[in-house]
């Protein structure tokens, strides 16, 4: 091999490798670091398996943020459950063994939900890895109050909005 080939070869390997490593950043390594700070070993799904199960039968998304925030915008299909004051009429109509999505804007308080399903004996419950900041943040679909498509994320506050990248952010 001549060295024009072998330079070619390896500025093609080298451009390969960049290109993929930076597709695979979709996360911000600072977001990825306070997230797994606050996590637990509760088992968690990705955005991107998430997305794949968005209106399968027997598979829940469940909004565990406040109502002003999943009108704002949430994942297509989810059911508001809250977080303070629990909707258990909606949560005592699903079945014990379907796929549980829970989630909220980073991932704490849905952790929190997961676990007092799980006590209820949901069986399959899964944390939706970087809540709905990631989920925005990937330019994944989400619906408004009146089920239309939006990019607008309510921040929870100041401190946590500052982790939504893409979109627009309401308080």
């Amino acid at each position: 091999m001549n060295k024009f080939n072998s330079i070619t070869i390896l500025g093609m390997l080298v451009s390969m490798l960049f290109f993929s490593s930076a597709i695979g950043q979709s996360i911000d390594p600072k977001f990825k670091k306070m997230i797994e700070q606050i996590y637990t070993d509760f088992p968690t799904i990705n955005p991107k398996a998430a997305q794949k199960l968005i209106g399968k039968e027997k598979v829940y998304f469940l909004d565990t943020r406040e109502f002003k925030e999943y009108q704002v915008s949430h994942i297509p299909g989810a059911l508001w459950i809250g977080f303070n004051h629990l909707e258990w009429n909606t949560i005592n109509r699903l079945e014990l063994d379907a796929t549980i999505i829970v989630y909220c804007s980073v991932g704490a308080r849905s952790q929190n939900i997961g676990n007092k399903l799980q006590i209820k004996g949901f069986k399959n419950v899964k944390n939706l890895y970087g809540g709905l900041f990631l989920w925005a943040n990937q330019d994944r679909p989400m619906k408004d109050q009146n089920e239309k498509s939006t990019t607008d994320v309510h921040g929870f506050n100041v401190d946590w909005g500052k982790w939504i990248k893409k979109g627009k952010v309401v308080y």
